[in-house]
């Protein structure tokens, strides 16, 4: 059997030893501290108008998807009207079917140049969008690496420094 160390009581405080910093310690931030770093600068003017192009870009596109769609409603339309038949006959070709496919046909070519309008514009729009974020991109100043300088006190049982560490 081994014998058990002696601890000491809670009455009898335990000797103290000096304590001296070590130069290793210093240098590194203490790991249970949270990093502080900087809140972000708020975005650029160009930035957010880049951001504001991007969804009117979007916005247009969609806007010409589903003017679009009405435009090929249109053609669908006029071409069942144009391909029934009555048994084996095709269908007699009225004042009123005249002006139905009349009608058809007009709206379908406005919403088909709607369609494309609103894709040219958006399109204009993303490339807007597109340009303003390279600028800011090329605008924005280059972050230098930061520079940092640590004063580190150090003591030893025959002297007393100042220790500099890191780079100006």
């Amino acid at each position: 059997m081994t014998p058990v160390p002696a601890q000491p009581t809670p009455s009898s405080p335990a000797p103290q030893q000096p304590v001296v910093p070590d130069q290793t310690q210093a240098a590194q931030p203490e790991a249970n501290k949270p990093l502080i770093t900087p809140p972000e600068p708020p975005p650029s003017k160009l930035r957010a108008a880049g951001w504001v192009s991007v969804a009117s870009a979007v916005a247009l596109i969609t806007g010409g998807a589903v003017v679009g769609l009405g435009a090929q409603s249109r053609a669908d339309e006029i071409r069942r009207r144009t391909t029934l038949v009555s048994g084996d006959q095709p269908l007699v070709y009225t004042d009123s079917e005249r002006e139905a496919y009349t009608t058809l046909q007009s709206e379908g070519r406005s919403y088909n140049t709607a369609a494309i309008s609103l894709f040219a514009v958006g399109g204009v729009a993303a490339a807007t969008a597109i340009t303003l974020f390279v600028v800011d991109f090329v605008r924005k100043p280059k972050s230098e690496p930061a520079k940092q300088v640590l004063l580190l006190p150090s003591v030893s049982p025959g002297s007393v420094g100042l220790s500099v560490v890191g780079g100006l």
